[in-house]
């Protein structure tokens, strides 16, 4: 009679294998976009503005303020603020293990863990309703290209930002 010294099967095991490549996958992809974003936007910077009730983008601020707009605001910035927010916040958590489990090797590393994780559950919910506040906005559906320009046939449009 032989005994299985290993209680978990093979095909589970390389079924965990396969799942936490593909997570480590999509987590990489995700930190790579944040960083290319956050430090080398290929978007050019815009200000938003009103003129005559109409919604308009304009290349600097003092463009927007020699064509008397009013509501003037810079529709970039928290774009790239949200993308470097994410892009470091995407990496606290797996620095702050790699450091804490280097430092020491005791109990204290599980409950530090602990902390550092939840600080990392509120930090990305945190920016993810900021991003989604912004984005929703009137300034950043504009940005975004939801809001379609009058004067332009949607159908223009959307070949247009795509």
């Amino acid at each position: 009679m032989t005994t299985n010294s290993n209680p978990i099967p093979r095909s589970i095991v390389c079924m965990l294998c396969m799942v936490f490549s593909v997570l480590f996958a999509v987590y990489l992809t995700l930190v790579v976009n944040l960083g290319k974003f956050a430090f080398g936007n290929p978007n050019e910077s815009s200000w938003y503005g009103v003129i005559d009730g109409k919604e308009c983008l304009f290349a600097t601020a003092e463009e927007a303020h020699a064509l008397s707009a009013t509501d003037v605001t810079d529709a970039h910035s928290p774009f790239l603020r949200w993308f470097l927010w994410g892009f470091f916040q995407t990496l606290i958590l797996p620095c702050a293990t790699l450091i804490i489990f280097g430092i020491c090797f005791t109990t204290a590393p599980t409950y530090v863990t602990c902390i550092d994780f939840t600080g990392n559950v509120f930090g990305t919910t945190a920016w993810l309703i900021y991003g989604l506040a912004w984005r929703f906005s009137a300034v950043g559906k504009y940005a975004s290209g939801d809001i379609v320009p009058e004067g332009i046939e949607k159908d223009n449009w959307e070949e247009n930002i795509s």
